[in-house]
């Protein structure tokens, strides 16, 4: 009795576009094929059964907001009331449910009668740890429509983590990790945990050891002083540096203190010096600025002076000069005046003399254009005569080109007409014989589903004989001797022409005597287990002529069914083609005369036509194109002519107003000039003559007067040009004289500022302080002295008292007797040292051969993986050759370490010598699609761990030029067939799911359909057609499956 489990119902309820589905299935090996456009919910319905099994869908794992799932698993709709939940029943009667409690829901609930999938999913005979059931899935189940979430597409990393658990190995890795492992493991930070530690317990001793040999070896020196010496040094230094004691007395206990203050006191004393010479330096720098600032302001003053008087003189240069400037200006403006007016005189006369010649032309011109003006109205008449002729011509050929339009559209009409009406009598003779058939068939086998219910029946009741021989037969047989039961056996299978006795080989003139010895021996040994095999073997030849008069039946149910599905598709067919013709009136009654009818209307069209024809032809002479060459060429002709008519009449009206400009213009100069009669000819050139000799006497005295302004100008700018010099000095020397005086203040007061009550500034004041202060600055270096040299006498003293403390500090250490000498104190230590030392390195060594063991194993396990992928390796690429059928296209699964790369298979185009190369670089989308589909069956059939043998492949076949449809059949009903699979698959080509149900049908694989017809106001609307009982056909091709 078969182990194996199948999906028995699949129940969604408000899941993405699905408002409610339920759907159930026989509970044995068969194929369901989900078909519908793209878009209506194909996807969705496999991400359903997904996330019902592992509480997540695998490609949507990189998607923002992934984890918020009510707000893409739940069926968007106003006010959601209704939870979102998938159901999965088993054939065990187990159920899967998991559901949402509404759309703002960020966790599921796990419902059924299943606690824990894995464990349910889990076949007895695997004996592999299960971690994480969604790579399982992935591995050996699911086929996701994205490739986000196939195996091909995935990381090398990624993929070798979902196979590691399969392929055994994850116990190995870790027991390697447990040891060392590769990278940073628990263990390897224990290993550094440990020597860290070790050596720091050793370097605290060797610091404590060389801190003590530095103390003993500083104590050595010389020059230590005393409490009692450092007081009477102390008061010493307190008088050279000048510090005020304030009543207190030093003490052996402020010592340290004293020195700390006497260092500060001296230090504030130096800065004191330094300020105070700083403050002499800067005295030296005042008495120098006081010289130079009050030689600097006797200059500026003399100069002031001076500029004072040149400006004075500039004043009254300016004032003559001021006059001559405008009693030049004035002249000038005259002389301009008298010369305008000569050139406009000058100017009228000329426009006068142009104006008139001017006219003279135009009178000329004017009578020239008359007579082309005539001769081109003319050609215009002609040319328009030609033209309307033409044109009408044009329009009778163009209506009768319309009649012959309209005659053709009802030819064709009416052809359109005859070809309906032969389809539909093709198909009406087509559904008579379909019929017929059907009759045939009906007549050949009546009560068919009867004598079939019967046949099944009483197979069941055989089969069911039988199995009850079988279990007499067993008891039987477990008590009878093996002698018994072998000559038991021999008797009930012994062929009817047996003559060799199949023990010893003897041979017996007729069958029937060695069946006579055979039978008495087994009547002798157990005359009841030979009644009961003899039994059994006629219990089974009946059953298996039950079994074939059941095919037989089942097969000729197919045909008449396969009949009916066919006439009644071609009667919708025929109906749908009747309802095109039904315009036509009753074609039926007598279908010859319609068509003669038909036939004599056409001929009459067609000789309307011909006659129009002739009748186009000959108004367009000997075809269109000329009639129409003739009109363009007459428009150009008639248009040309009137261009030239224009243009001729536009020349008579520009001379003519041009002519009266001129006049105008003449009798305005006239009147402008004063003339009392007209003036011409030579009397004009004498006046014109007369008028430029006058222009040029005037342009002569403005240049004169021009001149004399010039002069007059230029020296008054030299003038201000001085003056604007000479200010500008004498603001500057006053600015001068301001910045000296401002400069003298400061001066005075930095001096005040430095402590000298004495002004001005003198250099006695300043010697008589430099040399107290070079007093003050050698009894402070005196000082300084003394403190260093008190200092490193005390620093000498606290070394012997800090040595001892290091000594006791290294004694408590090493937890030494307090009578120990620094020699025994020292040898503990450094024994303890060395022991640590040794601790770190034996460690360290420790951690090197973990290491190594860890890396053998490891190194181990990736040639165990290597070896373990290869059957998966062989059986996929034996699956792609039945689906693909071209050996260029393949991948070779490779591990490496921690990763399984895949590189595409050196066949066909691929030279050898090329590197290894992805896949996914040179094959397409759809060969990558087929690589998928081989992975996946073939890590199903190398990894058997679930008790529900399942594909589920969302759109295998969405590039069907890479997998060929029939191969893909094949491989799908071999699956069913011969490894009990139940497969769900999806396509949206029609023609597709059409194919696969008819291939699954014609090897008596059970194939039920789940159409998705469109989205309505709940949801998707669904149609289901359900599996028809399993049976068995012919196959035409196979492919093997491992």
């Amino acid at each position: 009795m078969s182990k194996n489990i199948y999906l028995t119902r699949i129940k969604l309820a408000q899941f993405r576009s699905f408002a409610s589905l339920d759907v159930e299935l026989p509970p044995e090996p068969g194929v369901l094929v989900v078909h519908g456009s793209n878009g209506l919910g194909k996807s969705s319905l496999f991400d359903g059964l997904e996330w019902g099994l592992s509480d997540q869908i695998d490609h949507f794992r990189k998607a923002r907001g992934v984890k918020k799932v009510g707000h893409y698993l739940a069926r968007w709709r106003e006010h959601p009331t209704d939870p979102t939940s998938v159901a999965m029943s088993f054939s065990d009667g187990e159920t899967i449910e998991r559901s949402l409690a509404s759309p703002e829901s960020v966790t599921s609930t796990l419902g059924g009668t299943v606690a824990d999938i894995t464990s349910y999913l889990r076949a007895a005979s695997w004996r592999q740890s299960i971690s994480a059931l969604p790579n399982y899935l992935l591995l050996t189940h699911i086929l996701g429509q994205s490739t986000l979430s196939r195996l091909t597409h995935r990381d090398a990393a990624e993929r070798f983590d979902i196979l590691k658990e399969a392929a055994q190995s994850r116990d190995v890795e870790a027991v390697a990790t447990a040891i060392h492992g590769r990278g940073n493991t628990v263990t390897v930070r224990a290993f550094a945990r440990r020597i860290e530690a070790l050596e720091k317990e050793a370097t605290r001793f060797a610091e404590l050891l060389d801190q003590e040999e530095r103390l003993w070896l500083a104590m050595q020196g010389s020059g230590a002083i005393d409490d009692a010496r450092s007081l009477t040094m102390i008061a010493e230094l307190r008088s050279l540096i000048g510090e005020a004691t304030a009543g207190s007395r030093s003490t052996a206990s402020s010592i340290a203190d004293d020195l700390d203050r006497l260092e500060a006191a001296l230090d504030r004393a130096r800065v004191d010096l330094r300020d105070e010479q700083a403050r002499l330096r800067q005295a030296t720098q005042c008495v120098e600025a006081w010289r130079q600032h009050n030689s600097t302001r006797a200059v500026a003053q003399s100069a002031l002076a001076e500029t004072v008087e040149q400006l004075t003189t500039i004043a009254a240069d300016r004032t003559s000069v001021s006059g001559e400037k405008a009693e030049a200006e004035r002249a000038h403006a005259s002389a301009l005046a008298a010369a305008e007016v000569a050139r406009v005189h000058l100017d009228r006369l000329v426009a006068l003399r142009d104006v008139r010649r001017a006219a003279i032309l135009s009178k000329s011109r004017l009578g020239d254009a008359a007579q082309p003006l005539r001769e081109a109205e003319s050609r215009l008449v002609d040319a328009t005569a030609q033209l309307e002729r033409a044109q009408r011509r044009s329009r009778i050929a163009l209506r009768l080109d319309g009649e012959v339009t309209r005659i053709d559209e009802e030819t064709d009409r009416l052809q359109d007409d005859a070809d309906r009406i032969s389809a539909w009598k093709a198909k009406d003779q087509s559904i008579q014989t379909l019929s017929a058939a059907l009759t045939d068939l009906e007549n050949q086998h009546p009560g068919l589903t009867d004598r079939l219910r019967d046949a099944e029946a009483a197979m069941t009741a055989a089969a069911t004989d039988v199995e009850a021989q079988s279990r007499t037969l067993s008891l039987l047989r477990e008590t009878a001797t093996s002698l018994a039961g072998a000559v038991a056996t021999i008797a009930a299978t012994l062929p009817e022409d047996a003559c060799d006795c199949p023990v010893c080989a003897t041979h017996f003139g007729e069958a029937s005597e060695l069946r006579a010895r055979v039978g008495g021996a087994a009547e002798r040994l157990n005359p009841a287990l030979l009644s009961q095999e003899e039994g059994l073997a006629a219990s089974r030849r009946r059953l298996q002529d039950l079994q074939s008069r059941v095919e037989e039946l089942r097969s000729a149910l197919r045909q008449i069914q396969f009949q009916r599905s066919e006439l009644a598709a071609a009667r919708d067919q025929g109906s749908k083609l009747f309802d095109r013709i039904t315009h036509l009136g009753d074609v039926t009654t007598d279908f010859d005369a319609f068509m003669r009818g038909l036939g004599t209307e056409q001929q009459r069209l067609k000789s309307r036509r011909a006659r129009k024809m002739v009748w186009i032809q000959r108004l367009r002479a000997a075809s269109g194109a000329d009639l129409q060459n003739e009109i363009q060429r007459l428009t150009r002709l008639r248009d040309k002519q009137k261009a030239t008519r224009d243009s001729c009449a536009r020349a008579i009206e520009d001379g003519q107003s041009t002519l009266d400009s001129h006049e105008a213009r003449i009798q305005g100069l006239e009147e402008q000039l004063g003339l009392s009669a007209p003036l011409s000819g030579p009397p004009l050139g004498s006046a014109i003559d007369t008028a430029r000799n006058r222009h040029q006497q005037t342009l002569d005295v403005v240049a004169e007067a021009r001149s004399a302004a010039d002069f007059a100008i230029e020296r008054l700018r030299r003038i201000d040009a001085s003056e604007a010099a000479t200010s500008a000095r004498r603001r500057e020397l006053e600015r001068q004289l301001a910045e000296v005086d401002a400069q003298l203040r400061l001066v005075a007061e930095k001096w005040a500022d430095l402590g000298f009550s004495s002004a001005p500034p003198t250099d006695d004041d300043v010697s008589d302080r430099s040399a107290k202060t070079a007093d003050h600055a050698r009894d402070l270096a005196a000082a300084g002295d003394g403190l260093e040299r008190l200092r490193a006498g005390r620093r000498a003293w606290a070394s012997q008292v800090t040595h001892r403390a290091a000594l006791d500090g290294l004694r408590e250490a090493i937890d030494a007797a307090p009578n120990s000498g620094r020699d025994e104190i020292r040898l503990a230590a450094q024994q303890l040292r060395d022991a640590k030392t040794l601790a770190a390195a034996e460690t360290r060594e420790v951690k090197v051969i973990a290491q190594s063991a860890s890396q053998d194993l490891l190194n181990e396990l990736d040639d165990f993986n290597a070896e373990y992928i290869q059957p998966l390796d062989t059986l996929m690429k034996r699956i792609n050759q039945a689906i693909l059928t071209d050996p260029r296209v393949g991948i070779d699964l490779q591990v490496k370490k921690k990763k399984i790369e895949q590189n595409a298979v050196k066949a066909g185009d691929l030279p050898s010598n090329l590197d290894d190369i992805d896949p996914v670089l040179i094959h397409s989308e759809g060969q990558m699609s087929a690589l998928a589909v081989s992975l996946l069956c073939a890590a199903s059939i190398t990894f058997p761990w679930s008790r529900w043998p399942a594909l589920i492949l969302d759109d295998p076949m969405q590039h069907n030029d890479a997998i060929h449809t029939a191969a893909f059949a094949d491989l799908v009903c071999n699956l069913v067939e011969q490894r009990d699979y139940q497969i769900f698959l999806s396509t949206h080509d029609q023609a597709q799911a059409e194919f696969l149900q008819r291939k699954c049908a014609a090897r008596g694989v059970p194939c039920g359909v789940l159409s998705l017809l469109g989205t309505g106001r709940d949801g998707v609307e669904t149609e289901f057609r359900p599996a028809t009982a399993r049976g068995s056909g012919s196959v035409a091709n196979t492919s093997s499956i491992g």
